[in-house]
């Protein structure tokens, strides 16, 4: 079942963490008459160039009795599509995000 987030999940499995400027940087992803159709809209910078980065999950997982885990030090908090750098890895016990712990810098 699938509940509201306030950051959309995208195909690639990390929640929406950019705003796509209009012009993929892999322009033979997608031809140019789609382009204007991105624009403004959620993105994974992480993925990106890949199709998957610019591509909302339309059925993202409940995500209510999941956990996450910092990928430096290790710290398990509830999963969030507003984590940093929030990956959904479903194949795994945890998710993933990124926590602070070692700066933003």
């Amino acid at each position: 079942m699938a509940t509201p987030h306030s950051r959309p999940m995208m195909r690639c499995g990390h929640a929406a963490n950019a705003v796509h400027s209009g012009s993929p940087k892999n322009k033979t992803a997608y031809p140019p008459e789609q382009w204007h159709r991105m624009a403004g809209g959620p993105c994974c910078a992480i993925c990106a160039p890949s199709p998957s980065a610019y591509e909302i999950d339309p059925n993202p997982l409940d995500l209510r009795n999941r956990r996450s885990a910092c990928a430096s030090c290790k710290k398990e908090v509830p999963s969030d599509t507003t984590l940093a750098f929030f990956e959904h890895l479903p194949s795994k016990p945890l998710d993933s995000h990124y926590c602070g712990c070692h700066g933003w810098d």
